[in-house]
């Protein structure tokens, strides 16, 4: 999966045979490449109703294959939701603020860019996701400290891993 920005690769999230994730960032990368990159490992963690809410907005089937475009229409109204500014918990408030600046600043000269997705109906998925679900954060909060693990019919789709280190790498 690619962030393009003006034609050019700005970043890529590939899923390795192993289950783990490796995201990669190139010479154009900006403010919003990385949380775009991250949407796309976050939204494998989805299950249940989110996933389900998220399969619709996205005009996936319930539990049908995403293709590349419901792909980027999430990652993208990641982008659009961070860039909004409206934090689902008190402590997240500063890092939005901080998000909207930098999004803002990056997309306020396009017009009809791809992050002009509507975003208003997979609010409450990012914002659960991002833990405004007092439950949901108490369960997880509660839950040992894990890895993230791609599933295994993932793992059969996914690329060998790379010769280089895993991790997130700049070229």
């Amino acid at each position: 999966l690619n962030q393009e920005g003006a034609q050019k690769v700005l970043g890529t999230t590939q899923l390795l045979k192993d289950g783990r994730y490796l995201v990669s960032l190139f010479d154009n990368t900006n403010a919003s490449t990385v949380p775009h990159e991250l949407a796309h490992i976050f939204r494998r963690y989805l299950d249940g109703g989110l996933l389900s809410a998220a399969e619709e907005w996205a005009g996936v089937a319930p539990g049908g294959k995403w293709s590349v475009d419901a792909e980027e229409k999430f990652a993208r109204g990641f982008e659009r939701y961070l860039r909004e500014g409206k934090a689902p918990t008190p402590g997240l408030e500063s890092v939005f603020a901080q998000f909207k600046q930098w999004l803002i600043k990056i997309y306020e000269k396009i017009t009809g860019s791809e992050i002009q997705v509507d975003s208003n109906k997979a609010r409450p998925i990012f914002d659960k996701m991002l833990g405004g679900d007092a439950d949901l954060v108490s369960r997880e909060a509660a839950k040992p400290e894990t890895t993230l693990r791609a599933t295994p019919q993932e793992k059969s789709e996914a690329a060998p891993p790379p010769a280089t280190p895993v991790g997130v790498v700049a070229r």
